[in-house]
């Protein structure tokens, strides 16, 4: 596989060594690029009303992409539009390129051109020049796309983890697993995708970094169900995930909080589908997941 794509507590691209830096992308601009792109990519599955994980497939197609390509040499709207298109398809919740189409244009920010109503019509009309000229892009994204991932679109993800983990815990004074933890570490894996943790970290160890983070935040104790007794110093996640170490956890939280520019939102209370940030959106811990 491509170093690009290695998976390692610790591994870091240093700062000159992706494809757009080498191109000329200074580092700030290359970070937005990759904001930009991932929010686009957010606000078409919610409007498609796609199920979190084929959001989260289409932002690893993103960022495993841009791990291997520039962002001079492809522009990052059509990309987005093509990594949700093909994530659709893998994750068998298929979208038509017509229903993207109209999307890739209003959620692109083009301030010189508005959306008119014949701009709105023509994109409804799969015969209109600008209809053809979007779907193509998109279509020629997903070609190069797929070549560059080498036809590798198994994806696996930190939510399914979560989930199983969940099943097998306790917390020390509660009748069972509180649901403001989960929806806690649901909300944190849902914005670590912004992270480059995705190409970088087990998705079983973001999920129990995750969770431990959560219920520090949360002042609440975990132990496993099943097995003897913790050993003095035997760290609850040690169960789950035996050949990870307290430094590679500390490298998801530390991930986690650049995010959110280096300070973590506060603790979720209550269940919400409020934003925390204003850049930052929230999933459900039950959509989709059982």
């Amino acid at each position: 596989g491509s170093p690009a794509l290695a998976m390692s507590a610790g591994y870091s691209e240093p700062p000159d060594a992706t494809p757009s830096r080498k191109d000329g992308v200074d580092a700030q601009t290359e970070l937005r690029y990759r904001r930009e792109g991932i929010e686009m990519i957010r606000s078409m599955a919610g409007a498609l009303k796609l199920q979190p994980t084929t959001c989260a497939t289409g932002i690893v197609f993103y960022q495993r992409f841009y791990a291997l390509q520039s962002f001079k040499q492809f522009p990052r709207w059509n990309m987005a539009a093509a990594c949700m298109y093909l994530a659709g398809k893998v994750e068998e919740q298929p979208k038509k390129v017509k229903d993207l189409v109209p999307l890739l244009f209003k959620l692109r920010p083009r301030p010189d051109m508005p959306v008119t109503p014949q701009i709105e019509t023509d994109l409804q009309d799969m015969n209109s020049k600008l209809f053809k000229d979007l779907r193509e892009k998109v279509l020629g994204c997903e070609r190069v796309l797929l070549q560059a991932l080498r036809f590798d679109l198994i994806v696996e993800h930190p939510f399914e983890h979560l989930i199983k983990v969940c099943r097998g815990i306790k917390v020390l004074g509660k009748d069972k697993v509180p649901n403001e933890l989960v929806q806690n570490a649901w909300n944190f894996i849902t914005d670590s995708f912004f992270s480059p943790l995705c190409l970088q970290v087990d998705p079983r160890v973001i999920a129990v970094a995750i969770l431990d983070l959560a219920a520090r935040r949360l002042s609440l104790t975990i132990a496993p169900i099943e097995g003897p007794p913790l050993a003095g110093g035997e760290p609850w996640w040690h169960r789950f995930t035996p050949h990870s170490n307290p430094r590679e956890l500390e490298y998801v939280c530390v991930q986690l909080k650049e995010v959110y520019g280096g300070e973590l939102p506060g603790a979720v209370v209550t269940p919400s589908s409020e934003p925390r940030t204003k850049k930052l959106r929230t999933a459900s811990a039950t959509d989709g997941v059982a």
